[in-house]
């Protein structure tokens, strides 16, 4: 079963501010996220740690 985690558990598991969360998301580097009810955003767990593998592997080059 896929998990979904809000924006305040990435930020808190991945130690990142509200704002680097979100500039991340801006620049193309995190994605969007899934809508969830008429406001709501929720990510992926799948997806956000092969976007976190995938920057520290860039990061690292």
């Amino acid at each position: 079963m896929t998990e979904f985690l809000t924006a305040k558990q990435i930020q808190t598991e991945r130690q990142i501010s509200e704002p680097s969360f979100y500039r991340l998301i801006r620049l193309g580097v995190l994605p969007q996220g899934e809508r969830v009810g008429l406001r709501g955003r929720r990510w992926r767990r799948d997806v956000i740690e092969r976007a976190f593998a995938a920057l520290n592997s860039r990061d690292a080059a």
